[in-house]
């Protein structure tokens, strides 16, 4: 199977930093804290006031479809997003074709405000509108970008918490690599929403400032939303039609040690899935172990209670749930 260099070669933001990704980039080389008090939402209860928002988020001009009068956040910021992506490479898209084309969408919470509508209707014993339940997986956002923008190709999505959108990346640049397609939009998005604050809330896990990961003193994490797209094109095919590539993806990694649903296992270390020497792709297919997520053995016994031990917190093994 001949395989083709991946190149990136345009992208698409809508963050808490502004619209467009040259704001993203600037916000970021500028040290910019974009975390600051929400004004979407109540937040009365929550162990913060602060979180990433988009702020004056237009209506997106494609179509989907949803309830009359009803927008499904993360949609639109996907849309957005991939919009701006692939207005960078006009001649490069027509030249892939639509049915060369695809999209990969990475994504946490993926439709959750439709949900919440859907609840919420139910709670006021009001009949749903059942469009509202088709938003809610991940698959549909992926199937409205396929749609707005004429993608034929892989219509693939992405749930793998905070490593979605990476993921989502990884595995367009190997439909590309392996033949499978000539052009990918992959990235993603997530929305703000009420359940997310209450959940973060209620683990105590939200800081009451913006968030500050590598400080001594740190509180907690951050909340944001918002949508991140990179258009990925088979390089040969970048270089005849261009924009000039951003970078190139050289190879990624994938890795679970299937042990404990929060907790690293003893041995996570030894069992790192990545694939082949660092920025270098595994061989085709590759091994089950490094693709499986389900590949290590399950603990023997079903729960394993805390022990006190001298030493560090770390010497405690953590419970097992199964």
């Amino acid at each position: 199977m001949q395989h083709h260099d991946v190149a990136i070669v345009a992208a698409g933001a809508v963050t808490a930093q502004g619209r467009g990704a040259s704001s993203l980039w600037d916000g970021a080389r500028a040290g910019r804290v974009a975390i600051r008090p929400v004004t979407g939402l109540d937040m009365s209860g929550y162990g913060t006031k602060l979180a990433g928002e988009v702020t004056d988020l237009e209506e997106a001009p494609h179509a989907y479809r949803r309830p009359e009068g009803f927008r499904e956040r993360v949609v639109e910021l996907a849309l957005h997003a991939a919009a701006e992506a692939l207005d960078e490479a006009p001649a490069l898209v027509a030249a892939a074709g639509g049915e060369r084309a695809g999209v990969v969408f990475g994504t946490c919470n993926a439709g959750l405000i439709a949900g919440r509508e859907w609840l919420a209707a139910l709670e006021r014993d009001d009949r749903p509108d059942p469009l509202l339940a088709t938003l809610v997986p991940p698959q549909a956002t992926a199937e409205a970008l396929a749609g707005a923008f004429g993608l034929g190709g892989p219509v693939l999505s992405v749930n793998t918490a905070c490593a979605s959108g990476a993921n989502a990346i990884g595995w367009a640049a190997d439909l590309i690599r392996t033949g499978r397609a000539d052009l990918m939009l992959a990235g993603g998005a997530d929305a703000l929403s009420d359940v997310c604050f209450a959940g973060f809330s209620s683990l105590e896990a939200l800081a009451s400032e913006p968030a500050r990961p590598y400080s001594r003193g740190r509180q907690g994490l951050s909340l944001g939303e918002g949508g991140v797209f990179l258009l990925l094109a088979r390089a040969d095919l970048a270089a005849a039609h261009g924009p000039a590539p951003i970078a190139y993806v050289a190879g990624y990694g994938l890795s679970a040690d299937g042990y404990h649903p929060t907790a690293r296992g003893p041995t996570a270390a030894a069992r790192l899935g990545r694939s082949g020497p660092p920025c270098a792709w595994p061989a085709w297919p590759p091994p089950m172990w490094a693709t499986s997520t389900a590949t290590a053995p399950a603990p023997t016994r079903t729960t394993r209670p805390r022990q006190r031990r001298s030493g560090s917190r770390s010497a405690r093994p953590p419970t097992v749930w199964r």
